[in-house]
């Protein structure tokens, strides 16, 4: 055809291609811009097509989707009810999802699409069915998200815009529906306690009670309100168990509820009674405790085998992994509705224990177990004691979590002044404004992660020293030492449990086991006083640490020695309460087998503590600290009661509706969530926790064996600090090596005279005696005396003399001038301080009234030299968070400030010697707590920069490491055209920023700079200084100036004021003033009369 074409017409035709490989012809006499408006006519056309059928597609699909959503049959119960199962396939019509699914992605595949893109797709028809049935069929979002946004925020505001928006129901309409749902509960309730619909008959079952006191914001500061709060905890039931259905509610716009507030009858103490005699089952503690001390030694050398590149988590993080194969199921936890009460009655703990028995019959069990916190278990055995049948069927337990804290003060009473608060500071594993609620354990998390980490430190030297100890002692057993260390590395590669369970069983490891701890037995027994002092540290972190696995992994019997550990430390350190209740509850705990075997039975199950969450095979927690984490956390929340209300039926209906508001949030959680994982989860395990745990221990290592005292291979033959090296006095250290026996000693005597012995010796509730046994904190009390008390002494010396002179008066004749030549007291008042200490007056006076006497100069002749004292530039600095490199930048930078405009700087030193007229003085500014260290190196942070000054030998270890730092290139550069002289100790150095020589003309044994100060202004007047300016603020260095001032050949200037108003003291002028008697005469009487009471210028003016 082409041919045929080109034939006919020739060159007037032209042939081309589209872009389909189609062959189009076009005449030679068509023009492009014909072809242009062709094409322009031809695009309008398709577009008005287009939208005609867009309108007609669009309305048609609209009204299909609304027609269907509408057909919908979706039945609404009331209250609703969201089951577990996905609902959207019900609510949601088959045409939407394909429209969304059509809309989202461009094609219809709803098996392969993404969980977002199938979460997006139901939230959407969600709304698509809400909005065209106008608000009629309420979906499991619309409900569940503004119960969920009411609890985690309380914001009703926020609540009324989800639902203008469109995303769930009104305030109103939530609070009908908890309202039907709390009237549907007490429809449902056969007994007087309305218990959680999911709690399950015939299943073993603790119950937790603790006071929640709310002081809310009143009028006169009363009627604020003091509950009991209470959980009920099952394991989870995995068989299908039929729920019994719930009574109708008719549907009304009622929004509250009328509950009756019950009124405790008065329970009647009368006289207290204790308990029946019992005998304490001790357990075999070497065999229960054995696998979990291995374990911790087991991860502590992984951790150290890996301490270049850590891979290892913390100890928590290792025992997760660790646990890999075990089997997580989360607990079953139960709101019980509250007690309107306070806990501090004894009608409200007998209402806790009758409450429960009515649980325990409403769940068709034989025996309850009720777990209370020490004040609240001290009260519930008083009452079962006096009501023995009554309350039978209910075993008490004290909380793990409140002990646990009851050990970390008692920890941190034992070590907290022996270097233990320094540790914690300096390393920078606690700031310094948290450290007393760790030592107290009043910061429980950080307390126990603190105590971790200084264990692992200690367990690091114990371990450096072992690997010595066993080349000189067990050199036969160094090849198994290897071995074991190649497996601990091939499992620190992939920790699991099936690798450790290896190393457990392996023969070769309990024999280097065993010999590790022989040599722990060694440091215990046969080192100094310092080793066995901080190997008892590791004991009682290892009972912490065993307290923590027993609760976690659910051991009862690795719990029950733990416990038994625990007693005789409480009995040293006075913590009567526990030590008085511990005792009974290991006695009852430890006869549980044969009194209630079935209870024993459960226990030994591990269902003594809760698992909370599914992700953590270590990570059961207390019974106690559940309560705290779940029914106390939620009402303290914004969404909970705090802020609430006062009105008994609003608080019962908070309570009534906690298991719905829980269920809510929970399915919110899961229709919001993406696959569940089957990774662990705990922020031990994450990479930059792992390095930050590395990094504290390794900063608590360096500390204790490169600055301080390394306690596990001292040979300190006295019981010392080891951050300040004060030393503890006789009577502290018998007292603090033999304070576990004496606790051990007071248990027994205890647990036979009271427990035992039928009938007993003494009570159970007669008084303790206190064994105050003294620790380091006994060694740095100070004696203050207040200035009012100061008078008082004076006073009453006084009064005395004067009655004195009275009386003697009236028998001779006595000449008030002769009297009056004599001091009129005990001590000499202008010299002495009523507690007989030196006192210190105000030197400036002196000074201000010298300066007085002429005018500040205007200015300086150059060239000039600044003389510092350097000790008063480093009093200034605040050190704080600042490594010792740092500082020396710092303090280079302030002396190159203040000689900005001299062309001569120099630093003058104080110089400490143990010998000195001043150590007097400086023993009272210093303190027993001054931190000592050994070595300075230049990038350990300092964390108290003024207990480090507080000692003499840190400050002439400064000294030394500044002079040396700025004889480095670096610093001498910043000099530029200056020279630079600073002392250490009786030698002088001269800096240029080529070179750094020895000043031999410049050596002085001077101890104080104020009086080496005048040296260097000589010397920089015959260097050919036209004027000195000494930067110190000093009434001294002004005396001595003065005295001085005309065997200096070039003019003197003391620096002097504020940064914003400074001042030049011309001190020659000032001497021309005063004269060069007086000038003299200044420094001797200075000297004598400076100290005196009540005394301003009184010298000049005579």
């Amino acid at each position: 055809m082409r041919r045929s074409l080109e034939n006919e017409f020739g060159s007037t035709i032209h042939f081309f291609s589209d872009v389909n490989s189609r062959l189009l012809v076009y005449p030679d006499n068509l023009s492009r811009c014909d072809l242009v408006k062709a094409n322009q006519d031809l695009e309008k056309e398709i577009h008005t097509l287009k939208t005609l059928l867009n309108k007609d597609v669009i309305a048609k699909a609209a009204l299909t989707l609304r027609d269907n959503i509408r057909r919908q049959d979706v039945p609404q119960a009331w209250p609703p009810v969201i089951t577990e199962e996905d609902q959207s396939r019900d609510i949601i019509p088959a045409s939407v999802v394909k429209f969304l699914c059509y809309l989202l992605t461009g094609s219809f595949n709803y098996d392969d699409v993404s969980q977002k893109v199938e979460r997006l797709i139901t939230s959407f028809g969600y709304d698509m069915v809400y909005a065209v049935s106008q608000g009629r069929v309420k979906t499991p979002k619309h409900i569940t998200l503004p119960f969920a946004v009411k609890s985690l925020t309380g914001n009703v505001e926020l609540v009324q815009l989800l639902n203008r928006m469109g995303h769930g129901v009104s305030y109103s309409q939530m609070e009908e529906i908890s309202t039907a749902l709390c009237l549907q509960k007490l429809a449902s309730t056969n007994g007087d306690i309305s218990l959680p619909s999911n709690l399950h008959h015939q299943v073993f079952t603790t119950l937790a009670w603790d006071n929640i006191d709310r002081l809310e914001e009143t009028i006169s500061g009363g009627g604020t309100s003091h509950r009991v709060n209470g959980i009920a905890v099952q394991a989870k039931v995995t068989e299908s168990s039929e729920v019994e259905p719930l009574p109708p509610v008719t549907k009304t716009r009622r929004r509250s509820i009328d509950v009756p507030q019950p009124t405790l009858p008065t329970y009647n103490v009368g006289q207290r009674e204790g308990p029946e005699p019992c005998l304490s089952v001790d357990l075999e503690e070497d065999d229960i405790t054995h696998t979990a001390r291995l374990k911790n030694l087991i991860w502590m050398i992984a951790r150290v085998l890996q301490e270049k590149e850590q891979s290892i988590s913390s100890w928590t993080g290792f025992n997760i992994k660790s646990r890999s194969d075990v089997q997580v199921i989360r607990d079953n936890v139960c709101y019980l509705p509250t007690i309107n009460a306070p806990a501090t009655q004894m009608s409200t703990v007998y209402e806790i224990l009758r409450q429960s028995l009515v649980i325990k019959d409403q769940l068709q069990l034989k025996k309850i177990v009720c777990v209370f916190d020490q004040a609240l278990y001290a009260k519930a055995t008083e009452v079962i004691w006096k009501n023995k049948d009554t309350f039978k069927p209910i075993i008490i337990r004290m909380g793990s979590f409140h002990t646990s804290c009851t050990l970390l003060a008692i920890i941190g009473k034992r070590f907290q002044d022996a270097g233990l608060r320094d540790l914690a500071i300096e390393s920078g594993v606690i700031a310094e404004g948290s450290v007393s609620g760790v030592m107290d354990g009043r910061r429980y998390n950080r307390a126990v992660r603190f105590h971790k980490v200084v264990y692992e430190a200690l367990l690091r030297l114990a371990w450096s020293g072992f690997l010595s100890w066993m080349y000189h002692n067990h050199n036969e057993d160094v090849t198994d030492l290897e071995e074991v260390i190649e497996t601990i590395y091939t499992l620190s590669n992939d920790v699991s449990q099936q690798g450790l369970q290896g190393i457990l069983q392996s023969t070769t490891n309990a024999r280097i086991m065993f010999l590790f701890d022989n040599y722990f037995t060694t440091l215990r027994s046969e080192r100094s006083r310092l080793t066995q002092y901080w190997m008892s540290y590791i004991d009682l972190i290892d009972i912490l640490l065993g307290l923590l696995r027993a609760t976690r992994e659910g051991d009862w019997l690795l719990h029950l020695v733990s416990i038994r550990q625990l007693i005789p430390w409480c009995f040293a350190y006075d913590r009567i309460n526990y030590a008085r209740y511990l005792s009974y509850y290991y006695a009852q705990m430890s006869q549980l087998q044969s009194q209630h075997p079935d209870v024993y039975a459960e226990f030994m199950r591990g269902h003594f503590s809760v698992q909370l969450g599914h992700r953590n095979p270590f990570g059961r927690i207390p019974v106690d600290q559940t309560i705290e984490e779940t029914v106390n956390k939620d009402t303290q929340t914004a969404g909970g009661t705090k802020g609430f209300s006062l009105n008994h039926s609003a608080i019962s209906k908070y309570y009534l509706t906690a298991e719905h508001r829980s269920y809510y949030l929970k399915q919110l959680r899961d229709m919001t969530s993406g696959a569940k994982s089957t990774k662990f989860s705990h922020k031990d395990l994450q990479s930059t926790r792992i390095r930050r745990d590395e990094a504290d221990v390794s900063s608590l290592v360096d500390l204790m064996e490169n600055n301080w005292i390394n306690p596990m291979s001292s040979d300190e033959p006295d019981l010392v600090s080891i951050s300040t090296g004060s030393v503890a006095p006789p009577d502290v250290a018998k007292d603090i090596s033999e304070a576990h026996q004496r606790g051990e000693d007071a248990y027994l005597t205890f647990r036979k005279n009271r427990l035992e012995q039928d009938p007993p010796e003494e009570k159970f509730h007669d008084k303790l005696t206190k064994l105050k046994l003294k620790t380091f904190s006994n060694v740095i009390t100070k004696e203050t005396t207040t200035r009012g008390k100061t008078k008082e002494v004076i006073l009453q010396a006084d009064r005395n003399l004067f009655r004195h002179i009275i009386l003697i008066a009236e028998s001779r004749q006595l000449r008030i001038k002769d009297v009056l030549t004599h001091p009129l007291g005990p001590l000499p008042w202008s010299l002495a301080n009523a507690d007989g200490t030196l006192r210190k007056t105000n030197k400036a006076a002196l000074a201000r009234e010298l300066e007085s006497r002429v005018s500040p100069a205007e200015d300086i002749p150059a060239p000039s030299t600044c003389l510092i004292d350097g000790m008063a530039i480093l009093q200034k600095i605040n050190g704080n968070n600042t490594t010792f490199s740092g500082l020396a930048n710092t303090t280079m930078a302030i002396v190159l400030k203040e000689g900005a405009n001299s062309h001569r700087i120099d630093v003058v030193f104080d110089v400490y010697r143990d010998q000195s007229i001043k150590n007097a003085e400086r023993c009272k500014r210093s303190s027993s707590t001054a931190l000592q260290y050994k070595t300075i190196t230049g990038g350990h942070q300092v964390k108290q920069w003024r207990k480090f000054l507080s000692s003499s030998t840190n400050k002439t270890s400064l000294i030394k490491f500044l002079v040396e730092e700025w004889k480095q290139p670096g610093f001498r550069e910043k000099l530029r055209n200056k020279v630079l002289y600073a002392t250490c100790e009786d030698a002088c150095y001269r800096f240029t920023k080529d070179e750094w020589v020895e000043v031999p003309e410049l050596e002085c044994s001077q101890e104080e700079a104020d009086t080496r100060l005048l040296l260097h202004a000589l010397h920089a007047a015959e260097s050919g200084s036209e004027s000195v300016v000494i930067t110190a603020e000093d009434t001294d260095v002004m005396i001595i100036s003065l005295t001085f001032a005309k065997r200096i050949p070039c003019n003197v200037y003391q620096k002097c004021g504020t940064r914003n108003r400074t001042r030049f003291i011309d001190i020659d002028k000032l001497a021309d003033a005063l004269g060069e008697g007086v000038c003299k005469a200044l420094v001797g009487l200075h000297a004598f009369t400076a100290p005196f009471l009540a005394v301003g210028s009184w010298v000049l003016s005579s």
